[in-house]
């Protein structure tokens, strides 16, 4: 790589132009120009790093890996990643059955990729449809994702087809601006008990929208009997999606009861509806 006697603040100025048409081979082209191109284009490179976009060609496993190895090669890299998305590989694109999460299965490799991103801001985690149990997952694992949801920089985060889910770690999401919940179970059997703040009535949220698709009822009754605590009320947006499990109507009175004066949407989606994500 050669010098350059451009200004820094011009450099950047041009590299943000470029990243604003998410132009990813100019950007790329950007980062060889010179050592004072590096940052900047990696900046808009890694700014989103999605590896539960389904490919015909490789498996979401592999993508992991690579992004993996990756990081460990060159951890710098994990400063400028503020959204990930990390998903299973269903059966019918490549072979995995009933019980063969490869997320399930890794074991201290994604615990080590989780504290390399130390900015993130939005972080999806989806499962298979078969639906897999939070106590399944590896205990390092399940750790690092518990850590990442209290990140300072966290905002948003997305779940999909989880069952037995931690009632502590539902308050770490309730935390967050934006939350979304794909057939999500909590845990019934475990209460809320280590948060001092909370059970002394001193509860903050700072959540304004949360979009919840195929949830149980006990699992809506957690949130709502969380929110009823908090103090103020933020929430201003709840889009749900019925599961057709008794009760779920009444659940769903109770949350908008206890969300607050601030709340001015509600979307009712019908069964049919299956958006890939619900973050902004």
């Amino acid at each position: 790589m050669s010098s350059t006697s451009l200004p820094a603040e011009l450099i950047e100025a041009i590299i943000d132009e470029v990243g604003l048409s998410h132009d990813r081979p100019t950007l790329k082209a950007c980062s060889l120009v010179s050592l004072a191109f590096v940052f900047p284009s990696q900046k808009h490179l890694f700014h989103e790093i999605d590896l539960e976009k389904p490919d015909p060609r490789i498996s979401r496993k592999t993508c992991y890996q690579r992004f993996h190895k990756l990081l460990l090669a060159k951890p710098h890299l994990g400063i400028h990643i503020r959204e990930l998305r990390i998903g299973d590989d269903s059966e019918d694109d490549f072979g995995w059955g009933s019980g063969k999460s490869w997320i399930v299965q890794t074991k201290s490799t994604l615990s080590r990729t989780l504290s390399l991103l130390p900015k993130l801001e939005a972080f999806s985690l989806s499962f298979s449809a078969d639906m897999v149990s939070w106590k399944s997952i590896p205990a390092e694992t399940r750790a690092a994702i518990g850590s990442l949801f209290r990140l300072p920089s966290l905002k948003a985060a997305s779940l999909e087809f989880i069952t037995s889910f931690p009632p502590q770690l539902l308050l770490s999401l309730l935390r967050l601006q934006y939350l979304s919940l794909s057939c999500v179970e909590v845990d019934t059997g475990t209460l809320i008990t280590s948060d001092v703040s909370y059970l002394q009535g001193r509860w903050e949220t700072n959540l304004r929208s949360v979009f919840l698709r195929g949830v149980s009822p006990p699992t809506i009754t957690s949130i709502a009997d969380v929110l009823s605590e908090s103090s103020p009320h933020t929430l201003k947006k709840i889009t749900a999606t019925p599961s057709f499990e008794s009760g779920f109507g009444d659940v769903i009175g109770e949350l908008l009861r206890s969300s607050g004066s601030n709340l001015t949407t509600f979307e009712w989606s019908p069964s049919v509806h299956f958006r890939e994500s619900s973050l902004p």
